[in-house]
């Protein structure tokens, strides 16, 4: 391990990471490679761009207008905030092996009528649902130069379609993970 990216510590066997903190940041990969040979690491986020298999999400959702917004606003900003779908090209581009990755759903709601994915979207609907505002204004503000007020406005809209159980929406989650080569230091 080169002095760069600091000791390799003993032992250590698995890294998680999400890299949604500091996407630009090449930071992440490195920090895997303080693995041992042998070790693993993974990559777990969301892709901040809602799904629907039923057709309950309509093309003109206020939903999907924040999500594109809030993704232009970040690659404005030099801070994408959608890689969750590359986390795999990205590890396998670090030098991991045995690369693969999972792909599940996060549910904006409780409109899942299983219990894990209406757990999940309970959590969903206390978090994301009560933080849009939160979420946003740095984003559409200095990204896109909107006003506070035009943010308010939208974010009232997003949660009022977010929060409605009849629109079956989720976040793709990716989970990647790979191994650090045995023969590399």
């Amino acid at each position: 391990m080169g002095a760069r990216n600091g000791p390799a510590i003993r032992g250590l066997r698995s890294v998680n990471l999400n890299l949604v903190k500091s996407p630009g940041d090449e930071t992440g990969n490195k920090r895997g490679f303080n693995l041992e040979p042998g070790g693993h690491s993974e990559v777990k986020d969301v892709l901040l761009m809602p799904r629907c298999d039923d057709g309950t999400l309509k093309d003109d959702s206020p939903l999907l207008l924040w999500a594109s917004l809030l993704a232009r606003a970040a690659n404005n900003s030099g801070r994408p905030i959608n890689l969750a779908s590359r986390y795999q090209q990205m590890l396998v581009e670090a030098g991991f092996t045995d690369v693969h990755v999972v792909e599940g759903r996060w549910p904006t709601n409780r409109w899942a009528k299983d219990r894990k994915p209406r757990l999940l979207g309970l959590w969903s609907e206390l978090t994301l649902g009560r933080e849009l505002e939160t979420i946003s204004m740095a984003l559409l503000t200095h990204g896109l130069h909107w006003e506070p007020e035009a943010v308010l406005v939208l974010c009232a809209f997003v949660r009022q379609e977010f929060l409605n159980p009849e629109v079956h929406t989720y976040f793709p989650v990716f989970t990647a993970f790979g191994m650090k080569p045995l023969g590399s230091q």
